[in-house]
């Protein structure tokens, strides 16, 4: 079984997504962590993904800097979709409404019982559960309004939830990708107005 301090060596590795993997992979991580493989090690079925949530999970910690709390809120950030998983009754697609919530309660769970700082739970947590706020503000939270309500909410955490949300669209299909990357870079710069 691993310890929280081989666990921050994994997450802090050059290559954190072969890293965690190496350790589901021996089962290592199994002991420590069992909600990675329970919740996680599910498909995606969306035109947004074509990653299983791990998979995704694991890409989008990886192009997070070399930052704790950042990686971890990268891993965990979407750890919430198994528990919230619908189907679109018109499409077949599934969605996760909530998962983010979901999520973050799952993670404070996690973090707390492997023996993280509460202060570093707490930053975790909150981005995690924050992490869809600025792709739903990208789609339609234009007006001025809009935009200071979000930044009131947001606060202090709008740069590590720009990274987030960059690694995270990073991790999405291809196809989605790109159209996403540049709908996000947009509304950063209409925030930084």
């Amino acid at each position: 079984m691993l310890t929280r301090q081989e666990l921050d060596a994994l997450l802090l590795a050059d290559d954190p997504a072969a890293a965690v993997r190496g350790a589901l992979d021996d089962g290592r991580l199994d002991a420590l962590i069992p909600e990675i493989r329970r919740e996680m090690d599910v498909p995606q079925r969306t035109r947004y993904h074509h990653l299983s949530v791990l998979d995704h999970s694991l890409a989008t910690m990886a192009a997070m800097p070399p930052r704790l709390d950042e990686r971890l809120a990268a891993l965990f950030h979407d750890i919430g979709k198994r528990a919230t998983t619908t189907i679109k009754a018109r499409t077949g697609e599934e969605q996760y409404i909530g998962h983010a919530r979901a999520g973050a309660d799952m993670t404070r769970r996690i973090l707390t019982r492997i023996g993280y700082e509460p202060e570093l739970v707490d930053r975790v947590v909150r981005w995690v559960a924050r992490h869809m706020d600025l792709h739903m503000a990208a789609k339609d939270g234009h007006s001025e309004r809009a935009q200071r309500k979000l930044l009131g909410r947001i606060g202090p955490d709008l740069e590590v939830l720009k990274r987030l949300q960059l690694a995270d669209i990073d991790a999405m299909a291809p196809a989605i990708a790109a159209e996403k990357r540049r709908e996000a870079t947009g509304y950063h710069r209409l925030l930084e107005r």
